[in-house]
């Protein structure tokens, strides 16, 4: 099993990840992008994919993935996403939609589940656990 990278890489890891999304969040939106992928929504699946990866990163910079520490990874990547929602409709050529604050959160859900799930690879317990 691989030893965690040290604190500030992780934590630089989340915030990187948090700065990307902020960008891409903020940026006109090209013509170009499909708008669909597999029946569904080129735009959730990227809130979807964004949101998983920020909250799994947040879980990875605290090492943890017992509960507390995932609902408040998932309290935190969510809020990130409705305030950068907020923002959208701010700005002229963005729009502020409650369905991409609802796939926001949702995205958060899975990286926090698939960081549950791959955690004890990098040695982490889920201390909430019962065996």
């Amino acid at each position: 099993m691989p030893a965690a990278p040290a604190p500030l890489l992780r934590y630089a890891a989340a915030c990187l990840c948090a700065i990307a999304v902020l960008y891409a969040s903020v940026i006109p939106v090209s013509e170009g992008v499909p708008r669909t992928a597999f029946g569904v929504e080129t735009t959730i699946l990227v809130h979807v994919a964004a949101y998983g990866l920020l909250c799994g990163l947040f879980g990875f910079a605290l090492l943890a993935a017992d509960r507390r520490a995932l609902a408040a990874a998932i309290a935190l990547a969510a809020l990130y996403g409705a305030c950068i929602e907020l923002l959208q409709g701010l700005i002229a050529h963005r729009t502020a939609e409650a369905a991409d604050a609802l796939s926001n959160a949702g995205g958060a859900v899975v990286g926090a589940v698939l960081w549950r799930v791959l955690a004890p690879s990098f040695g982490v317990g889920r201390t909430d656990d019962t065996t």
